[in-house]
């Protein structure tokens, strides 16, 4: 089943859930070379276009033998402008919320049960072991990542949102965590 959502609903959504830019965003792609085929050391990338090759530090040797890397990021940028010339893409806050409704049973976001997503939210978070400081991680254009949790701010600024999940309540909800997590230990035990 696919996970559907509606945002119209949040308030000015276009800059709630979407980040805009006039500049051609990053590619997403990165090359570095890769180690010295003779010794094993570290080399530079020099030269442009066909003429790019990696030189070692360690002993001049040459090759052409690089290490490419996507940015395989949930949340990319449109890859070509709109009309107006503005490239776009969904908001990290926004993609988490999405998915995590189906995490938390939560089908939508409320005034009314934004105290229930930012308790579910930690819950679950305690329940995983959250080991990286929250649901969110950002990348910035350098490539530099951070964690940190949803704000209740946040939440509240995705009144409206709307997915097509069945909200289940509390203590159905807390009887499936626990058993996941027991589910979780029996597995963990049965690896060691």
């Amino acid at each position: 089943m696919s996970l559907n959502f509606d945002l119209t609903k949040i308030t000015d959504f276009r800059t709630t859930c979407y980040d805009t830019r006039t500049d051609p965003p990053p590619s997403g792609r990165s090359e570095e070379a890769a180690p010295c085929p003779e010794c094993e050391g570290s080399c530079e990338i020099v030269g442009e276009g066909e003429a790019r090759e990696c030189v070692c530090f360690d002993c001049d040797h040459r090759h052409k033998t690089f290490r490419v890397f996507v940015d395989c990021s949930p949340n990319p940028w449109s890859t070509e402008p709109d009309a107006e010339g503005v490239y776009t893409r969904m908001t990290a806050v926004t993609y988490v919320l999405i998915w995590k409704s189906m995490a938390l049973d939560l089908g939508t976001i409320e005034a009314d049960n934004v105290d229930e997503w930012v308790l579910r939210l930690r819950l679950h978070g305690a329940f995983h072991g959250d080991d990286h400081g929250g649901d969110l991680i950002t990348t910035d254009d350098d490539g530099n990542r951070t964690a940190r949790p949803v704000t209740r701010e946040e939440i509240e600024a995705h009144i409206g949102l709307t997915t097509n999940v069945a909200t289940v309540k509390r203590p159905k909800w807390l009887t499936s965590m626990s058993q996941s997590h027991d589910r979780r230990r029996a597995w963990e035990g049965r690896a060691a």
